[in-house]
């Protein structure tokens, strides 16, 4: 026989617990969908901005009215490429450049970050920061910040005629800060990821010049 009496009270008292339990579980899992979704798209930040900064290296730096397609001054572009001794920095000098002007580009690890000097004959790019594009910080610590950039002549022995440039760029990814009951190991593991770029770039018209001639094959 069909029972019209419904739900008891103990059954009602009972089903609370399910319900509860129920909705715990629904709202962790938003919780970490939430956070995952941000998490991948801070990341798909960082990549971007990291291959945009190659992409600088490789084609030259554009601003405003002081550079054009035709004057950029990039590795593709390159006359003679130097690299400093401690290897965070180059400086890049143009094929087609004005006799007696003074063109060049020089892209350098500042810190936590990538700058760009360029002269342009009489216009210039000064302390350009291209790397990262906006000062979005986790309590006392950036959004993205560049632990490591090394540039190296990576090109082949007894080559002599292309010349390789080896780029390695080592970016730190935080998204969101150090929670007060949190360790340093824990807060490295569950707050941040690290990003590496190893690339190489021929600068086949250039002429490389590194100030420690002793390391002029390979990377890292």
């Amino acid at each position: 026989m069909k029972n019209n009496k419904g739900y008891t009270l103990i059954e009602l008292v009972a089903a609370i617990p399910v319900v509860v339990l129920v909705f715990i579980i629904i709202t962790i899992s938003l919780i970490k969908f939430a956070r995952s979704y941000q998490e991948n798209k801070i990341f798909r930040k960082a990549q971007n901005e990291a291959f945009n900064v190659i992409e600088d290296i490789r084609y030259g730096y554009t601003k405003g009215h002081i550079t054009s397609d035709k004057n950029l001054i990039g590795l593709l572009t390159a006359s003679s490429v130097k690299i400093d001794g401690m290897e965070n920095s180059l400086t890049i000098r143009p094929i087609n450049s004005e006799i007696g002007s003074n063109y060049y580009s020089h892209f350098y690890q500042n810190g936590n970050e990538i700058w760009v000097n360029s002269q342009y004959g009489n216009n210039a790019i000064t302390r350009q920061k291209i790397f990262p594009s906006e000062d979005i910080m986790y309590g006392r610590e950036p959004e993205l910040k560049v632990e490591d950039l090394r540039f190296y002549d990576a090109r082949p022995n007894g080559s002599g005629i292309v010349r390789l440039v080896g780029i390695d760029l080592k970016i730190k990814v935080r998204f969101r800060k150090k929670a007060r009951n949190q360790s340093t190991d824990d807060d490295l593991i569950e707050n941040t990821r690290t990003i590496e770029f190893h690339t190489k770039v021929y600068a086949e018209n250039s002429d490389i010049q590194t100030s420690n001639p002793d390391n002029t094959n390979g990377g890292k």
